[in-house]
């Protein structure tokens, strides 16, 4: 004999708990996401914490070398802001930099493209160097309205 009996009815099914596979997906699907969330904030956290303790060793570290070795105190700063941008991490004299992770290399080629574009500007003639300046403008107003839209 069954001790529990089927629903015959939606009421009789909410007053026994039962639910349909879709529910109970449903569920499961959003208790994981609630975890996942959950775990993201605190990984984040300990992340920049740890970046945050990884440059506070190697800044310091490379100011205590350098005033031992007896040079000046804005030459040991220098110095150890030089380490932090060697290392990919933000300079504590909130000193930006243009080409923040880039290479030695991707520097170079930044700067021969940037000499040739300027030279093709200067040999355009009136209608095209007019056509490329719209272009640039284009462009422009795309990257604004994309990073109004947060893209």
């Amino acid at each position: 004999m069954r001790k529990v009996k089927r629903a015959r009815t939606k009421e009789e099914e909410q007053e026994l708990g039962w639910k349909t596979k879709r529910e109970i997906y449903i569920e499961a699907y959003e208790k994981a996401f609630r975890q996942a969330i959950d775990g993201v904030l605190e990984e984040l956290k300990r992340l920049q914490l740890e970046a945050t303790k990884r440059q506070m060793r190697i800044y310091f570290t490379t100011l205590n070398d350098a005033l031992k070795e007896g040079k000046e105190k804005r030459v040991a700063e220098n110095l150890a802001n030089n380490a932090l941008t060697r290392a990919g991490l933000r300079r504590m004299d909130g000193q930006k930099i243009e080409t923040e992770g880039l290479t030695r290399r991707d520097r170079e080629i930044r700067e021969m493209e940037e000499a040739i574009m300027k030279k093709a500007v200067s040999e355009m003639d009136e209608y095209e160097r007019e056509q490329y300046e719209l272009s640039q403008e284009y462009e422009k107003a795309l990257r604004e309205k994309g990073s109004k839209l947060g893209r």
